[in-house]
Order: structure tokens, then C-alpha cells, then sequence
């Protein structure tokens, strides 16, 4: 490999192995449960009994939605041993380092130039492979590589440093409102949802909330350029990154402040006080600490808690 710094092709420093994948589809996956990662466009969509590649790999989404809206990555490392559908490229660096750099590269590429279909987007290999990459010299590189890789490890601890708070938190929670576990030595009475401590009751949202609808917004006048406010939809939630904004202004448009809950119909709670939050930041420097919430569907529409009771 050349050790100047200049312009590649993502052939000429790894390795394209599209031509080893195997698709499956969910019939037959469903008759090869196993522990061995099965690879679609954005991530593992199942685990089956075999596996095709072993190693560090880079995975590239190949076509879907998601090439345009980048909610999950486009671009994402795979290892050890798994197996990979058709609706991902899936290359390997010549240099350990470079897997990373291809990684990177791909994260904070604008892809629009490069992407074909109107219905269902694609990055088809002849596009993948006319786009140019720039690389300083690899000593150069490499260093670069390291810092970042360091930030994304202490990234990642940090994700499951998390995950281990919110299950503890959920244990907790179902120790004490659940289980009852500090109140075991009182007094309990019946109630409809069976036994709980003496002095508590049941209540439901609309007692303890103000609950405030969502509303239908136009998807002709949505646009991905944050020029309104952030529409959040039901989607939208699991990412915490509204995909569209919209200038409309809706006559029943409902606003969404720090430490507000949404829910679903199904009575499904998607987000949390983090993530309303997140929302609140985001819409405080769009305008005017005002975000708008809406569903292109009338019938999904959000429902927002703004204000829990005080003996809530």
C-alpha cells in the first residue's frame, strides 16, 4: 500500500467481498436458529446457525430508506464470526486501521449524490466505488484512528454503564411499586388492580395529567432542512432525531417542554425524561423554546403528558 496522502477508492484499499454473501429469507432463518449473527442494511436482523465471514469487517447499507435519513448508521464494523444478507456491502481493510478510517469516512458522507431510486433508495456497487476517499499518510492516519477509536470505546462503556443504571433503576422501581418490598410489614387493602399498602390509590392519567393530543401535519410542506420546528413522530422516538420539520402552523399544535412524556394509543411508552429533553434542547435553539409534535396519521396520534399532579 502507498504511504503518501491521497485519494482512494474504496478498491484500492479494501478488499469488496459482496460476491461471498448469501441472503436468506425468514422462513429459512426461522429453520436455522442459531447464535451466529445474521447482517441486513443497518445491523443484525437475526441469528441463525452458521456464518459466512469471521473477523473485522465493514458493513455499508446497500439500499433502504434509511441511506437517506440515517437514523441507525450507514456504515458499521462487524466481527467475529456472521453471516450477511444481500442488502449490505461488506468490505475489509488491507490495513487494520483502515477498517475504521472506511467507518468514519461513510458516518459523515453526504450520500445524496451517489444514491439511486426515487421509491426505494440505493447504493449500488458501481456508486460505492466511484466515491472518493481521502486519507493523509498512513502514519498520520493511524493516529487519527487511535483517538477516535478511544472516544468510541469510552462512548460505548458509557452506553453500557447506562443500560446498567436503567436496569437497576427498573429493579428498584419494581421492588418497591411493584413488589411492595419496603411496605411487606403494613398493612394492605384490596383494590382493582389486587393488593396494594393501605393509604395508596388507583388512579388513572387523566387524574394524575394533563393529556393533550397530537395532530395531523401536511407531509407536503415536511422538509430535512430544520427550517420550522422538529416534528416528532411516533418513529421518531425510538432515534431521538426528528427526520422532518415543517414551517406549518398547525391550529392545534401542542408544545413539547423539558420533562414531558410521550405515549402511543397502545398505551406503549416510548420515550423517556432524557429523551424529552433532548427534544426540549433541540427545539430551544430552533425557536424560541417551542418544539411541535404531530403524526402524519391522524389515527397515531401522540399523546403528551405536560403536567403530572401534585399527589401524583
Amino acid at each position: 500500500m502507498p504511504n503518501n496522502g491521497k485519494t482512494y477508492k474504496l478498491n484500492e484499499i479494501a478488499d469488496i467481498l459482496n460476491s461471498k454473501r448469501i441472503p436468506l429469507n425468514s422462513r429459512q432463518r426461522n429453520d436455522r436458529k442459531g447464535i451466529f449473527p445474521y447482517y441486513g442494511a443497518s445491523g443484525v436482523v437475526d441469528f441463525i446457525d452458521d456464518f459466512i465471514f469471521d473477523g473485522e469487517h465493514v458493513l455499508i447499507s446497500e439500499d433502504g430508506e434509511n441511506l437517506r435519513s440515517r437514523n441507525t448508521p450507514i456504515a458499521f464494523k462487524a466481527k467475529g464470526k456472521f453471516w450477511v444478507n444481500n442488502h449490505a456491502h461488506i468490505v475489509k481493510g488491507k490495513e487494520e486501521f483502515l477498517n475504521n478510517w472506511i467507518v468514519y469516512h461513510f458516518s459523515n458522507l453526504d450520500l445524496n449524490p451517489y444514491i439511486s431510486g426515487a421509491v426505494q433508495p440505493k447504493l449500488n456497487k458501481e456508486a460505492l466505488l466511484s466515491i472518493p476517499i481521502k486519507i493523509p499518510q498512513f502514519d498520520e492516519a493511524k493516529q487519527i484512528v487511535t483517538i477516535l477509536s478511544a472516544i468510541d470505546d469510552k462512548i460505548e462503556n458509557n452506553l453500557a454503564i447506562n443500560k446498567t443504571l436503567e436496569e437497576m433503576a427498573m429493579a428498584l422501581y419494581k421492588h418497591w411499586f411493584v413488589d411492595f418490598g419496603p411496605f411487606q410489614d403494613g398493612e394492605f387493602v384490596e383494590s382493582e388492580l389486587g393488593r396494594i399498602p393501605k393509604g395508596w390509590e388507583v388512579k388513572t392519567i387523566y387524574d394524575v395529567c394533563d393529556v393533550v393530543y397530537g395532530a395531523a401535519f401536511k407531509s407536503k410542506l415536511f422538509n430535512e432542512n430544520k427550517e420550522g420546528f422538529p416534528l416528532i413522530r411516533i418513529r421518531d422516538l425510538k432515534t431521538l432525531k426528528p427526520q422532518y420539520y415543517t414551517l406549518e402552523n398547525h391550529p392545534k399544535k401542542t408544545i413539547i417542554e423539558t420533562g414531558e412524556i410521550q405515549i402511543i394509543p397502545d398505551q406503549t411508552i416510548f420515550t423517556t425524561m432524557e429523551q424529552c429533553n433532548q427534544y426540549a434542547e433541540e427545539a430551544k435553539a430552533i425557536q424560541q423554546q417551542k418544539a411541535v409534535t404531530g403524526e402524519s396519521d391522524p389515527h397515531r396520534a401522540i399523546h403528551k403528558c405536560v403536567q403530572w399532579g401534585t399527589d401524583a
